[in-house]
């Protein structure tokens, strides 16, 4: 997610499409399915050089990841 973070800050477009590939690919195997498609369209986005909607799509992928990490560590919604 720091990876994925300081490329986004950066307009680091190699860096975004690395670490939202790695990501998709942990997600997924993971059966976590709204991170996979978070970062699959960040993915995607960066593989057509858009940057624009990053900022925004970034902040649901860490939304989404609280939540999951909160009902993994036991707390409540």
């Amino acid at each position: 997610m720091e990876r994925l973070r300081l490329a986004i800050a950066g307009g680091d477009i190699d860096g975004v499409r690395e670490a939202a590939h790695s990501l998709k690919g942990s997600s997924g195997g993971l059966r976590l399915m709204s991170l996979h498609a978070l970062a699959a369209a960040l993915e995607a986005k960066s593989r057509a050089g858009d940057l624009l909607h990053a900022p925004l799509l970034f902040g649901e992928l860490q939304r989404q990841y609280g939540v999951v990490y909160d009902h993994l560590a036991g707390r409540p919604a």
